[in-house]
């Protein structure tokens, strides 16, 4: 009776686990799905503006990397895993986005080493880090200013650094506190790479960094 009891109670507990995890996930999905604003609208917006600045080149090459980024949001958001490679150009599309708003005082540096070819990750993992940088380290502030990210892929691990200059204009404070999406993001590392990752987010010298390790399925 003792043994059976037991057995009775360890499948009653996985099972209120199980439950629990999967709740936990579809919080997850939903929080990431909040972060979006109705694509068909955004669509259509970007097709107008398209139209309207088909004589100024600058314009509709900005116009047509934001749709590139906002259809591949929008499409992988639901997914389980997209390709690495995928996700990298989907950096690098942001960046080089970022890049054409910015005057020559403020750089964006992006460097990539290493094979991404037949790796996965989560989706939108890295961009929440690029984003926060760009937005407080670089927007915040008229002065001089950068940010330097670097994606290195050995084997099935991949390390991200992604440092930014912090001013008296762009607060340390400001970094911590920017909202849902890099809150979420940690909530899903630790969601969908248990003891798989490693985060570490520090202040060094006026300057920001944050470095992440995945070892990826």
């Amino acid at each position: 009776m003792p043994t059976s009891a037991l057995t009775v109670y360890w499948l009653w507990k996985k099972q209120e686990q199980n439950k629990k995890l999967t709740e936990e996930e579809l919080n997850l999905k939903l929080n990431l799905l909040r972060t979006k604003i109705n694509p068909t609208l955004l669509f259509r917006t970007l097709n107008e503006l398209e139209e309207v600045t088909a004589d100024q080149p600058d314009a509709k090459e900005s116009i047509q990397k934001l749709s590139s980024l906002m259809a591949y949001s929008i499409n992988e958001t639901g997914n389980e895993a997209v390709e690495l490679k995928r996700e990298i150009e989907f950096v690098w599309e942001y960046v080089a986005l970022a890049r054409m708003r910015l005057n020559e005082k403020k750089k964006i540096n992006l460097e990539v080493l290493g094979n991404p070819v037949h790796l996965k990750i989560r989706p939108l993992i890295l961009i929440s880090f690029v984003e926060n940088s760009i937005k407080h380290g670089l927007n915040k502030t008229n002065k001089n200013a950068w940010v330097d990210i670097k994606i290195v892929i050995e084997k099935s691990e991949i390390f991200f650094i992604c440092r930014n200059s912090i001013s008296a204009e762009n607060k340390s404070t400001d970094f911590e506190t920017s909202g849902i999406g890099l809150k979420n993001t940690k909530k899903r590392l630790s969601y969908y790479y248990p003891k798989k990752h490693e985060l570490q987010i520090s202040e060094v010298e006026k300057e920001y960094s944050v470095k992440l390790r995945i070892q990826l399925d």
